[in-house]
Order: structure tokens, then sequence, then C-alpha cells
């Protein structure tokens, strides 16, 4: 388990707030986001991992109800398949890393890039706790190559463990993904089939408290308009600041920070309560980057509504679509991986949870990969950024700009 635990930094905290004021036109500056380095070819992966981020989004959300919450960990998706990878040969190791956006990229470079990203995300913000832990489970008496293993402790840290189709190994693996994920993610797996060989498991744990919190005493009930007419009565959170806005001509993005200010959740809230889903659309990677450089700083009066729920989606299809879907049929090839039998990828899952309120937010993902047998301009005036209809929001580490979860609110109620 690679793990870092919140330090207490009260007075150092305090100096950082008190040489900022609402009246400070540069709250980026007041703020203390720790640069992580990368090479190019990193920075090549990080920016594809976005790209796939940002594409798998947009499938997610075409199969789900508009008003229905969602939230997936790309992230989270990105691990456990690279994992595979290291297992994947010719045609299939080819649509994968397609299918990744990482086509260009060797399986050196991504196990590589990720590592380096892991140890820079644990270790980059002290104030916020993130945990990033993968696992390989091995069906008892089934042989794997020592070399497929031994990449995924060097690059990936990963765990290992033996299950048997049995009550006993569901409960364990649970148990391990209940640990990672800080008790958030909880019962995912339910059954174990019987041409089942292998399960690479990722869960991802982020817990971040506000740079600038809400009060509680200000939180009042106030409707939230849903995307059929109607509208429920919810918990809204309210504060007035100085933040990082993007205002365009169909939309607001506002910059939330937590920490230091490595780690920030972006809220893209449409001006009209009925438009998210045809925003959808151009919220893609490129869109996203630019929408966050053209933010500026500025005095925003910010109604967020508290929000939790969770999440379970089953991938397969989606995967198969974006162009992997040799990997889930019987012309896979994992020989990488096994010489005992053919196995293709016969299930991936994901589930997430998120939490949001006064403090911060607690959000966790997992994501499991079964191998089955087979055969904005600057703005003067104060804003008011009302988020009391859906929108969408991102999780990321801002100075990679490495996207970890991102969700969409229909009913926070």
């Amino acid at each position: 388990m690679r793990q870092k635990t919140i330090l207490c930094m009260f007075v150092a905290l305090a100096i950082t707030i008190t040489g900022c004021s609402k009246e400070d036109n540069n709250r980026r500056g007041a703020l203390d986001p720790v640069k992580i380095k990368l090479n190019a070819k990193q920075l090549v992966v990080v920016e594809s991992s976005n790209n796939f981020a940002f594409d798998i989004f947009a499938r997610v959300n075409s199969g789900e109800e508009a008003g229905k919450n969602f939230m997936i960990s790309p992230l989270s998706i990105s691990y456990a398949l690279s994992m595979t990878l290291n297992g994947a040969a010719n045609e299939t190791l080819t649509a994968m890393k397609s299918a990744l956006s990482m086509a260009e990229l060797s399986v050196d470079d991504i196990n590589s890039s990720f590592s380096t990203l892991t140890e820079a995300l644990l270790s980059v913000d002290d104030k916020v706790d993130i945990n990033i832990a993968n696992s390989v489970w091995v069906m008892e008496g089934f042989d794997v190559l020592p070399g497929f293993v031994q990449r995924l402790g060097d690059y990936y840290d990963a765990e290992t463990g033996e299950f048997t189709i049995s009550q006993a190994s569901i409960d364990e693996i649970n148990g391990w993904i209940e640990e990672e994920t800080n008790g958030m993610i909880k019962d995912m797996l339910r059954e174990l089939s019987t041409d089942l060989r292998l399960l690479l498991i990722n869960a991802i744990c982020f817990e971040g408290e506000w740079y600038s919190g809400f009060d509680k005493k200000n939180t009042t009930d106030e409707p939230f308009y849903l995307t059929d007419g109607n509208s429920v009565e919810v918990p809204m959170m309210t504060q007035t600041e100085n933040f990082d806005l993007y205002v365009g001509d169909e939309f607001a993005m506002l910059e939330l920070p937590y920490g230091r200010g490595n780690f920030v959740m972006d809220i893209i809230l449409p001006h009209s309560n009925n438009e998210l889903e045809n925003m959808i659309s151009t919220f893609t990677g490129e869109n996203f980057n630019r929408w966050a450089e053209q933010a500026a700083n500025h005095e925003v009066t910010v109604l967020l509504p508290r929000f939790k729920y969770g999440y379970e989606k089953q991938l397969k299809d989606i995967l198969s679509d974006m162009g992997m879907g040799i990997a889930f049929s019987d012309m896979a090839d994992f020989s990488n991986m096994t010489e005992t039998e053919p196995l293709c990828i016969g299930f991936v899952q994901h589930n997430s949870y998120i939490e949001t309120e006064e403090k911060g937010t607690k959000a966790a993902a997992a994501t499991i990969a079964g191998m089955c047998f087979t055969s904005m301009p600057s703005t003067p005036q104060p804003y008011t950024f009302n988020a009391d209809h859906p929108f969408l929001y991102v999780i990321r580490e801002v100075t990679t700009n490495t996207v970890i979860f991102m969700g969409k609110v229909g009913d926070p109620s």
C-alpha cells in the first residue's frame, strides 16, 4: 500500500491565510502548489491519460439518464488497464494502447511514467490525504509468468494474493478494496466465476479539505432545479471569496482548491439549467485545458450543494467501443501474462464514491479487471456562481493537470 498521512501544519497554514484577504487580486499567488516535474515522455503519458479520461467520460454519460448522478476515476481505470497491458501481446497490445490514447508509447514508458506520477501525487501536498494502491490476485494453482508479476510489483507497487472460488476469497478481496479506499468502496466483488484466473485491481482514495472552507452556519436549504423542470430542497453551502473563474458564453467554470493548491475541484456550470447535456460535446481535454488556462481571479459568491453518492459501472461494452474489443474476445493474446491457458479480459468493473461538504471532499474509486480463461477573460465585477442546477466537476492535480475524478451532479438530494 502506498499511502501518506495528513500532517497538522497549523502554524504554516495560519501564516498563509494571514497573508491573503478577499481584496487580494491574485488568490493563486496566495496558494503554494508544488510543481511536479515530469520529463517529455511522462508528460505525454499524462496528456494521453487525460484524453482517455474525457473520451470515456462522454461515453459513460451517453449511456446514463440525463438527470442521473455518476462519477468515474479515469486514473483508476488507466492504472488497472495499464497493469493489464503488461500481459498483452501483438494485436491485443496495439488495440489496448490505442483505446488508452497511448498508441505511440511503449509499455516500459507507460509503466515508468505511472510509477513516477504515483510517487509525485502521493507526496505533493501534505494537507491532502491520497492513497493509490494496486494488487494482482491469482487463482490458486494457476501459473503466471514471473516477469509479469515482477513488473507489476516494480512499477505499480502491486501486492499479490491468491484466491479460490469461495466466499472467503470474495470477502478477502473486498476487504482489501475497502481498506485501501478508507471504507468508501464496500462489497464491490459479488462473485468469482469458475473461468476466472486473475484479478488486477486499482484503488484510489482522496480526502482533501478546502483551502477556503464553507461555514456550516451559512448553509441553508435551497431549491436545486432538475433537468425535468422540478426542484428539490438541498443543503446549499455558501461563501464569498476570491477564486479562479472562467466565464464563457454558455457556462462558467469555478476552481475550488484543496490544501496548498495542488488539487482542485473544477465545477462546470451551464448558465441555463437545461443545457448541461448539450455542452457535453464541448467537454474535451483540449477545451478543458484552454478554459483552465484562461481562468482569472475574481471575487465570487459561491452557492454549492452538499452532495454524496456512489456509482457502479461495467465498462466492457464501452471499452470495446473505444477499440479494444479484441481484448475481451477469443482472439485476445495475453501470452506475456501466462503460457498455461489462453486468457481474455472477462470484465472491467468500476465503483466510485464522493462526498462533498463544508470542510472538503472525500472520494474513492476502484477498478477490477478480471482475466478469464477463454477460448476565461478577466471580469472586474463580483460574480455569483449559483450551482442550483445540474453541473459537471473534475478533481485534478494542477501542476501536471492529471485528472483523478470526473462526475456529474443531476440531483444532489
